[in-house]
């Protein structure tokens, strides 16, 4: 089973909870990418998305909703590794 445990920016105390094995992902409500994460979800609707700022990786999802709808069509499976 994947743990995958969501903060919100790099100084996001609750980090130090992290279960040994767990996944680090970020929510990047304002486009700040958090380099040692996971993955860095941006936030997004259908007719917008958040500009990714920083280095990290960026789910393409939500880095272009509109032309890349699912993980599918993105080919990108790293929320589903374990």
């Amino acid at each position: 089973m994947a743990i995958n445990l969501t903060i919100e920016g790099k100084d996001d105390k609750r980090q130090k909870f992290a279960p040994v094995g767990s996944r680090i992902v970020n929510s990047s409500w304002d486009g700040n990418v958090v380099e040692d994460v996971a993955v860095n979800f941006l936030a997004h609707h259908m007719e917008k998305a958040s500009q990714a700022s920083g280095t990290g990786h960026v789910c393409p999802v939500t880095a272009d909703h509109r032309n890349t709808p699912s993980c599918d069509s993105a080919r990108c499976d790293l929320c589903f590794r374990f």
